[in-house]
């Protein structure tokens, strides 16, 4: 079991390294081709680049609502489904199935139940207490003779 282990542990340290080398060269040849472009290109892509933050921080903006010492994250720009006529129906057909499945599991419970306290209190009335003392006993009621 421990060399599995440090067979799994070396195989992840060694895929760790092949990554880290691959970031490395790529960066290597990002920087390069980064040098090489002309100023005005770069300026451009850095407002692009500024308007595209600007706009991904407004859609993903967050309100928050503090709920029983925690926080509760919405966007904005989301559809508020909680609201919707959608949610609240599949929550209710929800809460229907599960009521009736607790309500048939609970009368199912309620019949078994019942049962074995008839059985109880057939056994009871009809043998004798030194019935239940007999060896033989037993073997009479799971031969059924």
């Amino acid at each position: 079991m421990k060399t599995e282990l440090n067979t799994v542990l070396a195989k992840a340290a060694r895929a760790e390294k092949l990554e880290n080398a691959i970031g490395r060269a790529a960066k290597l040849y990002l920087d390069a081709s980064a040098a090489k472009i002309s100023p005005d290109v770069s300026a451009r892509l850095m407002s692009a680049r500024r308007a595209a933050l600007v706009a991904m921080n407004s859609r993903s903006a967050a309100e928050t609502v503090q709920l029983g010492g925690g926080t509760l994250a919405r966007t904005p720009d989301s559809a508020d489904t909680i609201g919707s006529p959608t949610f609240w129906g599949a929550s209710l057909l929800v809460a229907l199935a599960l009521a009736l499945y607790a309500g048939a599991q609970w009368d199912q419970n309620r019949q078994a139940s019942d049962a074995a306290e008839a059985d109880m209190e057939i056994l009871a009335g009809d043998v004798p207490m030194d019935a239940y003392f007999d060896k033989g006993f037993k073997s009479w009621v799971v031969q059924g003779k």
